[in-house]
């Protein structure tokens, strides 16, 4: 497999079979807390890198009409993000796993279908991905869930902005998301400053440590994410994430994993 031709993420549309319970322990968001935050600046970048960079980044729509953006990764991992087709500023969910790629063909058999709406207890909906790959190109294919035997089809094309490093003052805002792994979902408010300063608040009641920094190949920012305290599936563990940035629809992408495991996690934010 070539290295390049293994950069494979991908996030796509599929609001259907999202199940969602309580992160925390309630079914409501609760009030945000203020969070404290280790301030670093982005020429120091000492975060933990995610084991992998961003290979591609593919926007489309399934059979239905959801819009979707696939982020797909070099190491096979790749992040399906879909919106809601009424309202497409409205994300719903990510079909998230690992793959792997053969003459133009990618396959996956460990997806999971993760809620990204408020606060709530995961219950990810197993999914196999099978689609065709072409480099900066296009990202075609489907997901066909197995509880259920639904299946939705996609086609996208390659995003060309996601390929240049956008600067510390693009990337400055207050973005109102949602942070998932395979256990939970969150509401997190993540503000990055002028001088790329990172804060944030989560609904959990956690301390957030969270510091953004170039990474070394130059390629992405990487962002850290440590919840302090508490009492929560995320206390004391920190996320690390590649950050991308569509300046288009003003939203925000931290793709990666609970650092020290393989577990994925993901944030999508928007600012207005």
């Amino acid at each position: 497999m070539n290295n390049r031709n293994i950069r494979h993420l991908a996030i796509a549309t599929i609001s259907s079979l999202l199940l969602a319970a309580c992160g925390g322990g309630g079914s409501s968001s609760p009030t945000p807390q203020t969070v404290q935050s280790s301030p670093t600046t982005v020429t120091t970048p000492t975060p933990p890198a995610p084991a992998s960079s961003i290979s591609g980044v593919f926007d489309g729509t399934t059979n239905s009409g959801q819009p979707i953006t696939a982020l797909l990764q070099e190491d096979g991992s790749y992040f399906i993000v879909y919106s809601d087709p009424a309202a497409p500023q409205t994300v719903r969910g990510a079909v998230t796993g690992t793959g792997t790629l053969t003459s133009g063909s990618f396959s996956s058999s460990n997806g999971l279908d993760l809620n990204l709406v408020g606060t709530a207890a995961q219950t990810p909906q197993p999914v196999t991905l099978s689609a065709s790959y072409t480099q900066q190109q296009s990202f075609n294919g489907s997901l066909s869930y197995t509880s259920s035997g639904k299946t939705a089809t996609f086609t996208t094309v390659y995003n060309n902005p996601y390929a240049t490093l956008p600067s510390v003052a693009a990337l400055a805002g207050v973005y109102t998301g949602t942070i998932a792994t395979k256990d939970l979902s969150e509401d997190l408010i993540l503000t990055i400053a002028q001088d790329g300063t990172l804060s944030g608040q989560l609904t959990c009641g956690c301390k957030v440590n969270a510091t953004l920094a170039p990474r070394s190949d130059g390629l992405a920012y990487v962002a850290t994410l440590s919840m302090v305290g508490g009492s929560h599936v995320l206390s004391n563990k920190t996320v690390a994430g590649n950050v991308y940035l569509d300046a288009v629809h003003k939203r925000l992408y931290i793709v990666g994993n609970i650092v020290g495991t393989t577990d994925a996690a993901i944030f999508v934010g928007t600012k207005p």
